[in-house]
C-alpha cells in the first residue's frame, strides 16, 4: 500500500496546515481526554467555550452528552470548577494526571495503528476497497 491519509504539516508552525475535522463517534469515544486536552489548552474553559471548540472541529456534541462528562470529571478531582458571574470555568486541578492519561491513549492509538497497517501489509490490495483520501475527513 503506498497511499498515505497522512496530516499536511505546515513545517514552519509545527502546526496542521489545515483545520482538524474530528470524527463524533471517536470524541465520545473518548470525550474525557478531548475535554481535558482543550481545557488545558484555554488555561480553563466553559462549558460553552469547550462546545465551541468542537463545533469548530465539526463536531456538534450536545450539551447533555459535554456536561456530565465535565462533573464527572470534577467529581474525580481532575478538574476544579471557579464560579463566574454566568458561568463556571473548569480547570485543570491535577496536570500530571492529564499528561499521564494523554500519553496512555497517544500510546494506545500508537499501538492501534501498527496493529492495522501491520495487517492491511499482509491483506491482498485487490482484495481491500481504495483509501478515501479526502483531506476534509482528517
Amino acid at each position: 500500500m503506498t497511499e498515505s491519509n497522512s496530516l499536511p504539516w505546515n513545517s514552519e508552525t509545527d502546526t496542521p496546515s489545515q483545520e482538524i475535522n474530528l470524527p463524533e463517534e471517536f470524541v465520545k469515544a473518548r470525550l474525557d481526554e478531548v475535554l481535558l486536552v482543550l481545557i488545558a489548552a484555554h488555561d480553563g474553559a466553559s462549558g460553552k467555550e469547550l462546545l465551541n471548540d468542537l463545533r469548530a472541529h465539526n463536531c456538534d456534541l450536545s450539551p447533555g452528552t459535554v456536561y456530565p462528562h465535565l462533573r464527572d470529571l470534577a467529581d474525580e478531582g481532575i478538574l476544579v470548577t471557579v464560579d463566574k458571574v454566568r458561568s463556571k470555568e473548569y480547570q485543570i486541578d491535577d496536570p500530571a494526571h492529564l499528561h499521564t492519561r494523554t500519553r496512555d491513549l497517544l500510546n494506545g492509538i500508537t499501538r492501534f495503528q501498527y496493529f492495522l497497517l501491520k495487517h492491511l501489509d499482509e491483506a491482498d490490495d485487490d482484495a481491500l476497497p481504495p483509501i478515501d483520501t479526502d483531506q476534509d475527513q482528517i
